[in-house]
């Protein structure tokens, strides 16, 4: 072939190459910017109360879903960029030197946001020193009795924040400088643990709190059940469950001892390694008590349905959660999570409360919906979710938590209007600005406007 009949072929090729990239590279570039929205790395600024970069700081981030941790350390300007994944959940823990250590959740929602500002307390903060910290509202009481080692939490509902203060001798406890938000209270130490305390943190300090430990005994149970994988007990007295997991040799033994447990009357439900209850029984706990569990068989009942059009389309998972406890206490137990295959479901259950709950590819709750099961039953659901247009021009803070049973906590920092899209429940908000804060409730079943300004 002759050099000019080469060069000539060449420019042919490059001319197609070019005229085929004109529609095929604007649709590239479409692509590109559509999938920028998800962000590429979660970006993490962690500074002291007072706003000072804390830099060198370690974050471990561990993987839920595959159970995988990771390291990293913040930069000069206290930030440290993480690869995360908005459609798994995460949790971190950051430490620093001089500072105490925190360990938070971060949901889907949260790493959609792409960044989280995270202020670690100073070990011997004091509250003059916090005085004109952001973070500079104090809880302070006692907890009875004051045992020796004993701790007392703060969890912060949303953010999932949590932190501790050691008790001193005659029981007093204090926590020199929290954020504004909603909290949970419990002393702890060891297996003991006092009633949980909650309380809503906004522009004054919170005196005189008192946290008590009941007084225990403990619970040996003798059983031959199959399969057996935990204890659950629901101590009418405390109102709250306690979840013991029994090791594999007391298991083989067939008898195990449950300490520390509130005195008065319990229900008590043996779970299988599949979530399902195989005895349950009520017990009056004293400070030695014997229970003998005998097998309970119940009648299946077939929950079947189809899930019409899915909003903004792409795939779901169909997850289903049995209440045992369920409307005494709000502890559920995961039975069935699977990807959702031609909109269709179908899985056989005893009697009793149930939620199921469908997620969005994206992370997104599309549906939670209540099921009493008593008889057969074939669903129609119908996800929707609704806009929640939230209008400020000042720094907001809001939580929020749905109705349905078993809703976790979710959290939002904003500074100008931000929509929300929800799915069809009632939602109670704690919304906290610099000048005040105050809750809310909303029956979210059509678009709605929150105006803070």
């Amino acid at each position: 072939m002759q050099p000019q009949t080469r060069t000539k072929k060449r420019k042919y090729w490059l001319w197609l190459l070019l005229s085929l990239s004109v529609p095929f590279g604007l649709g590239g570039i479409l692509y590109v910017n559509f999938a920028s929205e998800r962000p590429s790395s979660f970006q993490i600024l962690l500074t002291s109360c007072q706003g000072r970069p804390i830099v060198g700081a370690k974050i471990e981030v561990y993987n839920k879903s595959n159970s995988q941790t990771q390291t990293f350390q913040t930069n000069s300007q206290g930030r440290a960029f993480l690869p995360l994944d908005r459609i798994y959940s995460y949790r971190l823990r950051c430490q620093a030197q001089g500072f105490r250590e925190l360990s938070l959740n971060l949901t889907p929602e949260q790493i959609e946001d792409s960044r989280l500002h995270i202020r670690l307390m100073e070990k011997h903060a004091s509250p003059a020193s916090l005085k004109n910290s952001e973070a500079s509202y104090r809880i302070e009481g006692k907890i009875l009795p004051a045992l020796p080692g004993a701790e007392v939490m703060a969890l912060e509902l949303g953010a999932e924040r949590r932190y501790s203060v050691s008790v001193g001798e005659g029981g007093e406890f204090e926590f020199p400088a929290l954020p504004a938000g909603l909290y949970h209270l419990y002393g702890k130490r060891g297996k003991r643990q006092t009633p949980i305390y909650t309380c809503f943190l906004s522009r004054q300090d919170l005196s005189n709190i008192q946290l008590e430990f009941p007084p225990v005994g403990d619970l040996e149970i003798e059983t031959e059940l199959p399969n057996l994988q935990e204890i659950w007990l629901f101590s009418l007295a405390f109102k709250q469950v306690i979840v013991r997991g029994i090791p594999s040799s007391a298991l083989r033994r067939g008898r195990f001892r449950l300490p520390s447990l509130p005195l008065g009357p319990a229900l008590v439900w043996a779970i299988s390694q599949k979530g399902q209850c195989l005895a349950r029984a009520k017990v009056l706990v004293q400070p030695t008590t014997r229970l003998e569990l005998s097998e309970s068989v119940s009648k299946l009942y077939r929950l079947s349905g189809r899930v019409e059009k899915i909003p903004g389309g792409g795939k779901s998972q169909l997850r289903l959660y049995h209440l045992p406890l369920y409307p005494m206490e709000k502890k559920r137990l995961l039975l069935l999570e699977r990807p959702l295959r031609k909109n269709r479901f179908q899985v056989q259950v005893p009697r009793g409360f149930y939620v199921l709950e469908l997620l969005h590819s994206s992370g997104k709750i599309l549906l939670q919906r209540e099921v009493e099961m008593l008889e057969d039953q074939d669903l129609i659901l119908r996800p929707q979710l609704f806009p929640l247009r939230i209008e400020t021009s000042k720094k907001t803070k809001i939580i929020w938590q749905s109705h349905l049973p078993l809703s976790s906590y979710r959290m939002l920092e904003l500074t100008k209007d931000q929509t929300l899209f929800l799915a069809s429940s009632r939602y109670t908000f704690w919304i906290l600005t610099p000048e005040s804060g105050f809750r809310k409730e909303i029956r979210l079943t059509r678009p709605q406007t929150l105006r803070l300004r």
